[in-house]
């Protein structure tokens, strides 16, 4: 068994810079408000790149599971086309820990500080079950993922989902922890568009 746990493709203008993109705009994504779709362009470069590198085996995945944000099901149809992989499904608890920036934060912090300011407060608001979605619902979805890689226990699957979802599943997978504190969530990986990691079960 082997998972590839990815983060979904670059987005389109106007979404395409975290950093140029005011509070409201950020709501608007982070809330689900807004759905842009993905740059396919960059998203096959990258996709041909990981192909070469050996991250993504063309004809070696047996399935991919993305989160309902459009710009997850527009990568998993992508990959899906590029690696010949006929089985590919929506499931809702792939998507991203639900928060709203601007209740989080200042409009006049966030003009100072950008997307470090987010990221922290996002961080402070997991660790103290302080954001829109529970925290005890986020672990709820983790053995939701757990059991989905139980049931394709002799296959190779992809996993598409989202920035801030994809560090609690690192600490989860990779370290072994369900303990989401502020420091934890610093320590792990910030994957860019179109990376993550794989898990397979010789770590479990």
């Amino acid at each position: 068994m082997k998972v590839i746990f990815v983060r979904h493709a670059d987005l389109a203008c106007p979404y395409d810079n975290y950093d140029r993109l005011s509070l409201e705009q950020l709501d608007l994504l982070a809330t689900g408000t807004a759905q842009p779709h993905i740059n396919t362009k960059l998203a096959m470069s990258k996709i041909q790149k990981h192909i070469a590198d050996g991250f993504f085996a063309k004809d070696g995945i047996n399935a991919i599971y993305y989160s309902p944000a459009l710009r997850a099901k527009e990568t998993a149809v992508l990959l899906a086309g590029t690696l010949n992989v006929t089985e590919v499904e929506e499931l809702g608890y792939l998507h991203e820990i639900a928060f709203s920036p601007s209740k989080l934060i200042s409009d006049t912090t966030f003009q100072r500080k950008g997307m470090d300011a987010v990221r922290k407060a996002v961080y402070k608001a997991v660790a103290e079950n302080a954001a829109d979605e529970a925290t005890p619902a986020m672990l709820a979805r983790v053995r939701q993922i757990q059991s989905l890689i139980a049931r394709n226990d002799d296959k190779t699957i992809i996993i598409v989902t989202h920035g801030f979802f994809m560090r609690l599943l690192q600490l989860v997978f990779l370290h072994k922890t369900v303990h989401f504190s502020v420091s934890s969530q610093q320590q792990v990986v910030n994957y860019d568009y179109l990376q993550g990691f794989a898990y397979t079960e010789d770590q479990s």
